[in-house]
């Protein structure tokens, strides 16, 4: 994260209106979080490093995670929980739940390495049983019950992950610095890895369908990968970094395109051979995945605007909310859920809206800004900020909240005192799992 955006959430977080109370729970953190402590030296061994340390991925780090796979992994059960990245390849957001009830704690807290001035947690994954979390040295795989590893893998030379894993038939896929990577989702082992043009990708979620992976580059080309053996079938100058949202054979993706000016679009590809279906002018920047249900494509620009699209044709329905004066390049994306679609503005508000006519249900004034609000039954789950909220689905009321997930550590020398939690919560088994910047948390209820 750089200075200007930092300074941002600095300002949002400093003029916030606390109106909820505060769970004394939140303490429990503290102790628990066993933080790594990355001095930042560059190293090329062990012996570069302090006593004590050990190399990193080039960095010397006190807390070294585990590098290898072992040498097997149990099979999960098929009972084992499921919960993805804004819950599936529709991006509608549902989780399946169940969400924690009654008081909200810290169940434990996995610290993974951040070297010092870094901003780079992604979203979790939890496919059987396993959680994935891609972070600045690699891909972990961790227990749900208690955080501990169940593998690694490391990528040397490749620090750009800054999107949530996809964990699809079987493999895993996500885009690194200047490359694709395929991994078995249970051994480890890599299965093929794909070069791309331009460096500094990995800013958006894979997609995938129809026997393809989807990416975007750093320079906006969205790549079409076969997943067998990861080589191009298509691309798509596509001018963003939105993660693409899957949907009965067609992708919709935003971005911008230079003509006379800079015009922003979304557009709906043929999933299968890119060839553009329709596009839609957006007006503003769309950089995180839109949603797709029931016949609607919703998106909310950086401004906090609320678009709803005709998926077939691309004709606008309607728009909801007014432009906020605070923005970032840092994206929103809706949630939706019974004909209610839940998405966050940076003037702080949470608000939940009529699918079909965009008419205003409820809203919450938070104070700071709600990126990517889950639906988990008649609940929203939502990082803001640094806290963590339980909101009614109907009315919006708060039915629990755990204060300062983000604040209660320190981790990698970056101050965490202005820190809003840019990822998206995973809700599966009475839990919910966030990633933030010292590593990973799991929450669960007194109930």
């Amino acid at each position: 994260m750089d200075a200007d955006r930092l300074d941002t959430f600095a300002r949002l977080l400093a003029r916030r209106r606390r109106r909820r109370s505060v769970v004394a729970a939140a303490s429990g953190l503290v102790g628990t979080f066993a933080l790594p402590r990355i001095s930042a030296a560059a190293c090329g061994s062990d012996t570069d490093c302090a006593p004590g340390e050990v190399c990193v991925s080039g960095v010397c780090a006190r807390t070294p995670p585990c590098h290898c796979a072992p040498a097997s992994t149990p099979a999960p059960s098929p009972a084992a929980a499921s919960a993805v990245y804004r819950g599936g390849a529709a991006h509608t957001g549902i989780q399946p739940g169940p969400s924690p009830s009654g008081d909200l704690s810290v169940a434990w807290g996995r610290a993974l390495p951040v070297p010092e001035g870094f901003y780079q947690p992604t979203s979790p994954s939890l496919v059987d049983g396993m959680l994935y979390v891609l972070r600045w040295d690699g891909l972990y795989v961790l227990d749900p019950a208690d955080g501990t590893d169940l593998w690694h893998y490391a990528v040397d030379g490749q620090t750009g992950f800054e999107a949530a894993p996809l964990v699809h038939d079987g493999a895993v896929y996500f885009t690194g610095y200047d490359a694709v990577f395929a991994v078995d989702a249970q051994s480890g082992d890599l299965r093929w890895q794909s070069a791309f043009d331009g460096m500094g990708g990995g800013k958006s979620a894979i997609a995938a369908g129809n026997g393809l992976v989807y990416a975007l580059t750093s320079t906006g080309d969205l790549l079409a990968l076969d997943t067998d053996r990861g080589e191009e079938q298509w691309r798509f100058e596509a001018g963003g970094h939105v993660s693409p949202t899957v949907v009965d054979g067609v992708l919709y993706v935003g971005g911008a395109v230079y003509e006379d000016d800079l015009r922003f679009y979304l557009w709906a590809l043929d999933a299968e051979s890119g060839d553009q279906r329709w596009i839609l002018e957006a007006g503003d920047w769309t950089t995180a995945p839109p949603a797709v249900d029931g016949g609607s494509v919703y998106a909310v620009t950086n401004t906090g605007v609320l678009v709803a699209v005709d998926a077939e044709s691309g004709e606008e329905r309607w728009r909801h909310g007014e432009p906020a004066a605070d923005s970032s390049e840092t994206g929103m994306a809706p949630a939706i859920s019974d004909d209610t679609v839940y998405y966050g503005n940076w003037n702080g508000s949470l608000t939940a809206v009529d699918a079909t006519t965009g008419d205003l249900r409820w809203q919450q004034d938070l104070g700071v800004v709600t990126l990517y609000p889950v639906v988990v039954d008649n609940v929203v789950v939502a990082l803001s900020g640094s806290d963590l909220l339980v909101l009614d689905a109907d009315s919006g009321e708060t039915r629990a909240t755990l204060d300062n997930l983000g604040l209660t550590v320190e981790a990698g020398g970056l101050s965490l005192g202005a820190e809003v939690i840019l990822t998206s919560p995973v809700v599966a088994d009475g839990a919910i799992y966030a990633s933030i910047n010292a590593g990973v948390v799991a929450v669960s209820g007194s109930a």
